[in-house]
C-alpha cells in the first residue's frame, strides 16, 4: 500500500503533481486567479489598500485590520502567482485530502496570518505593501516536510531529492 492510497485520483508510482485537485485548493486557485485578474485590470493599485503595509497598519489601526488576510491574495506578477499556486497545488492537495478541507483551510489561513504577523513585527516601519501567499505556502511546505520526509521530489524536474532535503533547499533558494 503506497502513501498515495489515502486520497482519490492517486495512481501511484512516479508522476508529476498530486493528481486530483482537492476542493479547498480548487477554490483558492480560482479566487486568487480572479483577484489577480482584477488587480491587473484595476485603474488604481489595489496593493496600496489590500496589501499589507506595516507602517499604515499601525498608524491607522484598526482601519486596515483586513490587510493581514487580503495581502495573501494579491501577487506582483505572473511568475509570482504561478509559483505560489503551483506549490499550493503540488504540496497542499495531499495534505488537504489527509486532514480534511476545513482543517486544511484553517491551517492555510493561519500560516498566511502568521506570515503577516511576522512581517508586522519585523518590518513595523515599512511603507511599501507586502503581497503574496508566501507565508501560507511556506506553512504548506513545512507540513509536507514533516508528513512525508522520505518522499522523493524532482528538483527543477531533473534532480531527485528527498523532501527532508528539498524543502530546506527551496527555502534557501527563495
Amino acid at each position: 500500500m503506497s502513501s498515495y492510497d489515502n486520497y482519490p485520483g492517486s495512481p501511484g508510482g512516479l508522476r508529476i503533481g498530486p493528481g486530483t485537485i482537492s476542493p479547498v485548493i480548487k477554490y483558492l486557485l480560482i479566487a486568487t486567479g480572479l483577484i489577480f485578474v482584477i488587480q491587473k485590470l484595476a485603474t488604481f493599485p489595489l496593493e496600496l489598500i489590500f496589501g499589507l503595509t506595516p507602517a499604515l497598519f499601525f498608524r491607522e489601526f484598526p482601519n486596515y485590520i483586513f490587510q493581514p488576510l487580503t495581502y495573501m491574495f494579491l501577487h506582483a506578477g505572473f511568475f509570482h502567482i504561478f509559483f505560489n499556486l503551483f506549490t499550493l497545488w503540488m504540496f497542499g492537495t495531499e495534505i488537504e485530502f489527509r486532514w480534511g478541507s476545513k482543517t486544511f483551510l484553517f491551517y492555510y489561513l493561519l500560516c498566511g496570518l502568521g506570515g503577516a504577523g511576522l512581517s508586522l513585527a519585523i518590518n513595523y516601519n515599512m511603507i511599501n505593501p507586502i503581497i503574496g501567499a508566501s507565508g501560507a505556502i511556506y506553512g504548506i511546505l513545512a507540513a509536507y516536510w514533516l508528513m512525508f520526509p522520505d518522499r522523493y521530489l524532482l528538483i527543477f524536474f531533473i534532480f531527485p531529492m528527498k523532501v527532508r532535503r528539498a524543502v530546506p533547499l527551496l527555502a534557501i533558494l527563495n
